[in-house]
């Protein structure tokens, strides 16, 4: 379908928790299958949801996770940004008239920092037609959140994972399912905690329930308008 021109696709995940930290997908009929694995149109984009939004999504069933993974010609989304993006476009076309002379890197410093800060999601994904997605058929995570992180890490006997990459040590008694994370050579001692994430860094130590850490936006949020930036 990516060959075709004015084809875009995008790679739908299954999702196997009512994720607050993924934008969804909701797709539409179906419009092909392919050595098994199936393609439909999409119905519309969804911005990262609340918990309750989440549960609706997951239980609905036609929902995936937007893996934020696109296939298309180049010369689709090229147009596309054209008309969709014509700010990007202009710098875009002056980089590429750029490329062979001895100015690249001059122009590339000036324009870059012009270029808009806008999901290709929200920029070109959700204004365009024939959009399709595919229900992918391998497994993925983006490691975006403590959570991801913990499910993709070997465990113990108990459940739990340490990660220490300077050094230190977790210490555990009567706990399961922790997450133990230290930028600095520390000791993390954890007593009777149950599917719990802790973080200690530098300046700062961030301990939640694991199924919240998602939410861990919630301080960036309040941070950012505090001024203290350097907390995050």
């Amino acid at each position: 379908a990516a060959e075709e021109k004015g084809v875009f696709v995008t790679f739908g995940v299954p999702p196997t928790h009512a994720a607050t930290g993924y934008g969804y997908i909701q797709r539409a009929e179906k419009v092909g299958e392919h050595e098994g694995v199936s393609c439909f149109k999409v119905d519309s984009f969804k911005e990262k949801p609340d918990p309750q939004t989440a549960e609706e999504f997951l239980r609905d069933g036609n929902y995936l996770w937007n893996s934020g993974i696109f296939v298309w010609k180049a010369s689709t989304i090229l147009d596309a940004i054209e008309i969709h993006m014509p700010d990007l476009a202009g710098g875009l076309n002056r980089l590429m008239e750029a490329w062979a002379c001895d100015g690249w890197k001059e122009t590339l410093a000036r324009e870059y920092p012009s270029f808009p800060s806008v999901p290709v999601d929200i920029g070109i994904m959700e204004k365009v037609n024939g959009v399709q997605v595919l229900e992918t058929p391998f497994h993925w995570s983006d490691i975006g959140s403590w959570r991801a992180l913990y499910d993709e890490l070997e465990k113990n006997s108990d459940g739990n994972v340490a990660v220490f990459p300077n050094g230190g040590q977790l210490l555990e008694q009567d706990s399961s399912g922790v997450l133990a994370y230290s930028s600095e050579d520390q000791t993390i001692a954890v007593l009777g905690l149950e599917d719990v994430i802790v973080v200690r860094t530098k300046d700062a130590v961030l301990v939640a329930k694991r199924d919240r850490a998602e939410d861990v936006k919630l301080f960036t949020d309040h941070l950012r308008e505090a001024g203290r930036d350097q907390l995050l």
